[in-house]
């Protein structure tokens, strides 16, 4: 026993089957003690990462289904650089070899093989999941008489992006639906239409279609209707037949919608109602129930009869020799059958798969043989002996290859003894080139060719030469135009050295180096043109400046700009325009704002002043000028409230004193004096308020004097009202008296 894995398997491994990928063989998962199937890729696909990623989409597909009627996957990994599928260990045989063994099959029996494969596809058409390569060689039947769909290795799932390329023929051509054979997509319905292919099958012990032709027979799928089973075997059922032709329907709608509508039509068909009876045990064999007392009414098939053992003996023969690569023989042997049975129809049937064989075998041969000549004619023996090494272990009668495969032997053995010198050789091939040696390394070369039996790889050497001289030769050339080209460039002669690098460009179209010189030549004209605009720009801008023309300096910056793009030069310039132009905006409200402030200062509007003055300020930022003028303005505005205050003081005093006339008269000096002074206009209005008020008590106390001395003359008028003289002042608000 050895491991792969963590799975036993013997030694050598029982091999349980050989696909189009990989074989399989058995092992043993000694954890959980359990049978398994290994699957591993063939060494001549296994480098393939096309088929290595087939292979893993296989797994993963198989692995998300879970049914009793589909083959479990356990696990996918890599040992080394060969990969492994294990799987469900399935003790029992294909339907194919039940068919090779048996021919055919009852249709009861049949039938029952067809529902377990529906139900089982059914789960995977509900994930997502086309097997598109159903076959009785894909299904398998356990000990237990029960149904498993495998090998999933071509499955399309749902929602994944194609790896087949558009129009590529994907199946078995025998089982392949019509839209497959054109090369369409296949869908779950292209899955019934080979489950329909299996069951005609199965019941006649023929295929619907048979040919010669690979194209012959896609075509009769496409097109050629199909036969009726009834036409073989009178006993089945016309609604069993009818099940057949609607499932091999050419057009897609008119097939079953789906595998479960398909086993429901067969498992009403067949075991529902039927009066048939089966042999005793059969029904509790197959898992569908039934009454154990029924007894057999249809006669079985002729046990002794000759001529279907005799047939069915050759084709198994036939057969095994066809699977060994031993096409003579098998022709032999069917060429005495048809002698002894002619006109017998599995006869044809097999001829025309041995006629397929044997051509696909030939050509592979061929084109392995081809193949492996082309390498060996390209200098490449190793690639040519893995070559034709995998080809022989699968075709080891082929003499053709073996003949090569031993040539390839000599080649690398020949190799393999030359290699050490020439690499040596290399070396002073290399140096020499190095070197510029040309003629040299190309002598030594040449001398060696006379005694040296390795041609082909002095033949490289050679050539290897000549390509670094004309190489070298090319780069002097190339080099000689792009200096030239240079130095006119130096010159500013720019159009002699675009005229240079394009004669350049002529003798080396598509050089890399000449392409990227005169882009470089393009730009660098390129930036000279805008460095010549953009010095024209700034002089013209700088005239119109000294002739005090700011605004049109920038209104040509700003034309140029647009023309050239954002050049910092001309940035640069236009920003220190637009300085000088807020400048000088700046000095004008200024100046104008100064002047306004002293013409308020004459008008004694010192506040007025100070609050322009500190605006300016605010708009137009801080300036010596404005701060002189404001230490002036507050000056003389200290000054002038402080002889307001004075005069204030003063007039308060003589108000305070009561001498009205002295306050009314100063005050008065000082209003003519300070103009607008509210403080001494109110004191103003007090003195004035208070003599008038000093002038009416004198007049009241005059009045009441002279009305005292009246008194004491006796001076009244009975009766009469005499108004007394010298009345009140009409600032007085008293009213007059009546005597």
């Amino acid at each position: 026993m050895s491991r792969i894995g963590r799975y036993e398997v013997h030694q050598p491994p029982i091999e349980l089957g050989v696909g189009g990928m990989g074989t399989v063989f058995y092992g043993v998962d000694p954890a959980l003690n359990r049978e398994v199937a290994l699957k591993c890729l063939r060494p001549e696909v296994a480098n393939n990462p096309g088929v290595i990623e087939r292979f893993r989409k296989e797994a993963q597909a198989q692995a998300k289904l879970n049914d009793t009627n589909i083959a479990q996957i356990w696990e996918f990994f890599q040992v080394g650089s060969q990969y492994y599928l294990a799987m469900e260990f399935i003790n029992g045989p294909t339907l194919a070899q039940v068919l090779r063994e048996k021919i055919r099959l009852p249709f009861e029996e049949a039938g029952n093989y067809c529902i377990q494969s529906l139900r089982g596809l059914d789960h995977a058409h509900k994930r997502g999941i086309v097997h598109r390569d159903i076959k009785p060689g894909n299904l398998m039947l356990n000990k237990e008489g029960q149904i498993k769909v495998t090998d999933f290795g071509i499955a399309h799932v749902r929602g994944a992006s194609r790896e087949t390329r558009a129009g590529t023929i994907i199946g078995t051509y025998e089982y392949i639906s019509p839209e497959a054979a054109q090369g369409l997509e296949s869908t779950a319905v292209s899955d019934l239409y080979s489950i329909g292919v299996v069951l005609f099958e199965m019941i006649t012990g023929r295929l619907p279609f048979n040919s010669q032709g690979e194209f012959e027979l896609l075509r009769m799928h496409i097109e050629a209707p199909c036969p009726a089973v009834r036409s073989f075997v009178r006993e089945v059922p016309a609604e069993l037949d009818g099940i057949v032709l609607k499932a091999m329907s050419k057009k897609v709608g008119r097939r079953f919608r789906s595998a479960e509508e398909m086993a429901d039509a067969l498992q009403n068909c067949l075991f529902s109602g039927n009066t048939r009876t089966l042999p005793a045990g059969w029904w509790a064999r197959i898992g569908l129930g039934g009454a154990p007392g029924r007894e057999r009414t249809t006669p079985a098939p002729e046990a002794t009869d000759r001529r279907r053992a005799d047939v069915s003996s050759i084709c198994h023969r036939v057969e095994d020799l066809i699977e060994q690569y031993h096409f003579n023989e098998a022709a032999a042997i069917l060429d005495a059958g048809i002698r002894g049975y002619p006109g017998e129809p599995d006869f044809i049937d097999i001829g025309n798969r041995l006629q397929r064989q044997r051509q696909q075998y030939e050509q592979t041969v061929v084109q392995q043989a081809e193949l492996t000549r082309d390498f060996l004619k390209r200098g490449f023996p190793e690639e040519a002996m893995r070559v034709v090494g995998n080809a022989v272990r699968l075709y080891p009668r082929a003499a053709e290859l073996i003949d090569l495969q031993q040539e390839c032997r000599r080649r690398i053995d020949l190799a393999s003894a030359s290699a050490s010198e020439m690499a040596q050789v290399q070396a002073k091939v290399d140096e020499l080139i190095a070197a510029g040696l040309f003629q040299e390394a190309a002598d030594y070369v040449l001398d060696l060719t006379r005694i040296h039996e390795n041609q082909t790889e002095l033949n490289k050497l050679l050539a290897r030469i000549l390509q670094a001289r004309k190489d070298a030769e090319k780069q002097a050339a190339i080099q000689q135009h792009v200096s030239a080209a240079e130095e006119a460039a130096c010159a500013g002669e720019w159009e002699s050295a675009r005229r240079m690098l394009d004669a350049g460009m002529s003798r080396f179209p598509g050089d890399p180096q000449i392409q990227h010189h005169r882009q470089d030549l393009n730009d660098r004209w390129r930036a000279e043109l805008v460095r010549r605009a953009v010095e024209q720009a700034l002089s013209e801008a700088r005239m119109l400046e000294t002739s005090t023309s700011l605004p049109a300096a920038r209104d040509r910056l700003t034309s140029e700009l647009d023309t050239l793009g954002q050049q910092p030069l001309l940035v640069q310039e236009l920003e220190r325009i637009d300085a000088a132009i807020e400048a000088s905006r700046r000095d004008a409200s200024i100046r104008s704002a100064i002047a306004a402030a002293v013409a308020m200062q004459d008008e004694r509007q010192w506040h007025t002043a100070l609050e322009a003055l500190d605006q300016t300020v605010t708009r137009e930022g801080g300036d010596p000028r404005i701060d002189e003028l404001r230490g002036i303005v507050a000056a003389e505005l200290r000054a002038h409230e402080a002889r307001v205050a004075r005069a204030s003081a003063h007039a308060r005093q003589l108000i305070q004193d009561s001498q009205w006339e002295e306050a009314v008269m100063r005050l008065s000096t000082s209003v003519r004096e300070f103009p607008g002074e509210q403080t001494l206009i109110d004191l103003m209005n007090e003195a004035q308020r208070g003599l008038a008020q000093s002038r009416r008590e004198e007049s009241i106390a005059r009045i009441k004097l002279e009305a005292e001395q009246r008194t004491r003359k006796k001076e009244y008028a009975a009766g009469c009202d005499v108004p007394v003289s010298g009345g009140c002042n009409s600032q007085c608000g008293a009213k007059p008296n009546h005597i």
